[in-house]
C-alpha cells in the first residue's frame, strides 16, 4: 500500500511540474511610464497681521506671515492686493472711521520686520516681493510687516478691519 501511495504522489508531482513548462516561447513589450510636472506654486496665510490695541501717540507695529511653495527652479513674485486703492492708502475701517496703515516687505527678504528698516512697501507690480528660485517643492515663510503711524487722533473706539489678498505669480 505504501508503494502505491508513493507512486501516486510522485506521479502527481511530475504532472504538476510539467504544467509549468508548457510554454512554447516568450514575448516582451516595453510599457512607458511617465509624469508631467508643470510650473506651479501655492500660497497660504500662516498668521494674520493683528495690530492689537492702537493708541494714536505712538507707531504701532505688527507682523503676519505667508507660506509659499513652488516647484523647483520657479522664481515667483508675491503681491498684496487691496486694502486701499493704492499701496500707500490702505485703511482699516469701522463704520465711517478709518485707520491708515502700511504693509512692508520683510527687511531681510524673508522673516525679519526690523522697525528701523521698514523701507519697501508691499503691494503689486514694482512693489511685489521678488523671490529667489526654489530649489525643491519645499514651503518657505515670509513675514508681512505692518505699521500704523502715530498721530491718527480722529479715530473712535471699536474694532477696525480690512482685507488684503496675497497672490503668487510664477
Amino acid at each position: 500500500m505504501k508503494k502505491f501511495e508513493t507512486a501516486a504522489l510522485l506521479s502527481s508531482l511530475a504532472l504538476l511540474s510539467s504544467l509549468g513548462s508548457a510554454h512554447a516561447g516568450t514575448a516582451q513589450a516595453n510599457l512607458t511610464v511617465q509624469a508631467n510636472v508643470q510650473d506651479s506654486c501655492k500660497i497660504e496665510v500662516v498668521s494674520n497681521v493683528d495690530f492689537g490695541t492702537y493708541i494714536p501717540d505712538a507707531d504701532k507695529l505688527a507682523q503676519g506671515a505667508l507660506r509659499v511653495t513652488c516647484i523647483k527652479n520657479v522664481a515667483p513674485t508675491v503681491s498684496l492686493l487691496g486694502g486701499g486703492t493704492q499701496v500707500g492708502d490702505r485703511a482699516l475701517t469701522n463704520g465711517t472711521d478709518s485707520i491708515a496703515y502700511t504693509l512692508y516687505q520683510p527687511t531681510d527678504g524673508a522673516l525679519a520686520c526690523d522697525p528701523a528698516n521698514l523701507l519697501t512697501t508691499w503691494g503689486t507690480g514694482a512693489n511685489s516681493l521678488l523671490l529667489t528660485a526654489f530649489t525643491g517643492y519645499v514651503a518657505k515663510e515670509y513675514s508681512v510687516c505692518g505699521k500704523i503711524a502715530a498721530g491718527q487722533n480722529t479715530v473712535g473706539a471699536g474694532t477696525y478691519t480690512g482685507v488684503v489678498t496675497a497672490q503668487v505669480d510664477y
